[in-house]
């Protein structure tokens, strides 16, 4: 059976769009006491599920949240600024530092990025993202990448000695200091820790 119309919209007196779906209400047992659509299909929950979560967390939570923490509970957001500082403030009253944010594919945190300058996976650019594109606005001031494509160590164009490179950069960052480019200088100097 294909979904069911669940709701339209109606604007100006001409339907604009239908939302189809599938609609289940079972008791405290399970069993099916009404439905819309197909009962037993199967659905990938994601951001259906917050608010669910978040009855968990504010039913146990040993404070009161304000209304902007409750709707950062309850759905989808963007990492904007106040979103963040949002979610800032609710790991500062549950005395959760941010470090201890966690990749929930590898289990590396944010601790773990910041001490050894890896990432554990590449789910760690999602769940660390609003971290990175701070350190890169800190680093490069911008997370939008401009300019050269990095080479490592080995590569075509990058040198087979590791310090023969670190030398190159050195002397790199000493011309950049000399003539006044600090832009590239900071740049230059990450790099050159990164290598060391």
């Amino acid at each position: 059976m294909p979904p069911v119309p669940l709701a339209r919209v109606i604007r100006s007196g001409l339907e604009e769009s239908v939302h189809p779906g599938d609609v289940v209400v079972v008791d405290s047992d399970g069993a099916i006491v009404a439905c819309a659509g197909e009962p037993d299909r199967q659905v990938f929950a994601r951001s259906c599920m917050k608010p669910l979560q978040a009855t968990v967390s504010l039913s146990l939570a040993p404070f009161n949240f304000t209304a902007r923490e409750i709707a950062v509970m309850c759905a989808s957001h963007n990492a904007e600024p106040v979103h963040v500082a949002t979610v800032r403030s609710l790991l500062a009253r549950a005395g959760v530092p941010e470090d201890a944010l966690r990749c929930p594919a590898c289990g590396s945190t944010l601790r773990d990025f910041r001490d050894s300058g890896r990432l554990g996976c590449d789910r760690c650019y999602v769940s660390f993202d609003t971290h990175l594109r701070d350190l890169l606005r800190r680093l490069h001031g911008s997370s939008q990448h401009v300019g050269e494509r990095y080479e490592s160590p080995g590569s075509a164009g990058g040198g087979d000695d590791p310090r023969s490179r670190l030398l190159e950069l050195r002397a790199q960052l000493r011309r950049a200091v000399e003539g006044e480019n600090f832009e590239l200088a900071a740049e230059l100097r990450d790099r050159i820790r990164v290598l060391e």
